[in-house]
């Protein structure tokens, strides 16, 4: 069994020193006025959204740190008042598990959306406009 568990976390290092790649992404104009103005809108339209994301992003964050910080002081006082209440009863099974929270543990942003998708929708609407869009992946560290 310890030798298939040293395998398994020596294959890991392996995977981990793996290859890393970066891919590029080249726009090429449209060559119309028309198609030009219509990439310019699309660049608006991606800029808005992405600004508009980042503030729901912004008020979601601050929204949950501020609920998260309620629980995190709720939970604080019962502790205290349980902690009060054990003083000379160490040996009481509740109060040999009384574990005082910490805020960390209240803290998560997952809940809140950070990538809005304005990118791949600006690329959508820039190839509608006649514009080409190429992508090119390189290798750019720990190559073969």
């Amino acid at each position: 069994m310890k030798n298939y568990l040293l395998l398994f976390l020596i294959s890991g290092l392996l995977v981990a020193c793996g290859p890393v790649y970066e891919t590029k992404t080249n726009y090429i104009n449209p060559t119309t006025d028309q198609g030009k103005n219509c990439a310019l809108q699309c660049e608006g339209i991606r800029v808005d959204c992405q600004q508009t994301c980042d503030e729901n992003y912004r008020n979601c964050t601050n929204n949950i740190r501020a609920i998260q910080k309620t629980e995190y002081l709720q939970a604080k006082n019962h502790f205290l008042e349980k902690k009060n209440l054990c003083k000379g009863k160490e040996k009481d099974k509740d109060c040999q598990n009384l574990k005082e929270p910490y805020l960390n543990t209240y803290v998560s942003e997952s809940e809140c959306q950070k990538n809005c998708n304005c990118q791949t929708n600006f690329d959508r609407c820039f190839g509608l406009c006649g514009g080409q869009i190429t992508r090119e992946t390189k290798c750019v560290s720990d190559c073969e």
